[in-house]
């Protein structure tokens, strides 16, 4: 009985140990498809999530920014993403891998495959604002899914 009682305690901690965390910082593991990818073109998908008005120019103001070979078919990112205020996510083709939004022939406009969150693509005006891309995840949250759009 004292056995049952100790394996029982060792459990409930190593659970209090591992729900915690999450709760504390209101973030769930979440689940980003990333489909429409040139592989052919080489080099890495970036995947940058911004909680702030920087999105999507400043990428070195982003919260969190993952880095994955180009492959063939979907690529799926897992990321530890808030639940509690609105991100908005930038996927970008570093076909060229120079860790910058290569631009074409104009000097203006991405020379790379693009996607944001909330559905939104580059426009005339350039690219979407934080708050045309905000979303706001639920501890449910389904998985994502973006699509690559190049030019």
């Amino acid at each position: 009985m004292q056995r049952i009682a100790q394996t029982l305690g060792y459990v409930l901690t190593l659970l209090f140990i591992v729900i915690t965390p999450a709760i504390a910082d209101n973030t769930n593991t979440f689940t980003v498809n990333i489909d429409n990818i040139d592989y052919q073109r080489g080099g890495h998908i970036h995947m940058l999530v911004f909680e702030d008005k920087h999105f999507p120019i400043k990428h070195d103001k982003a919260t969190l920014h993952i880095k994955q070979k180009a492959e063939q078919g979907a690529q799926t990112f897992m990321a530890n993403l808030p639940t509690d205020k609105p991100i908005a996510i930038k996927i970008w083709h570093d076909e060229d891998d120079n860790n910058k939004v290569s631009k074409n022939w104009t000097s203006i406009y991405p020379a790379e495959g693009l996607a944001f969150s909330n559905k939104q693509t580059l426009g005339l005006t350039g690219p979407p604002s934080f708050s045309q891309s905000a979303i706001t995840l639920s501890p449910t949250q389904a998985p994502l899914t973006l699509e690559l759009v190049y030019p």
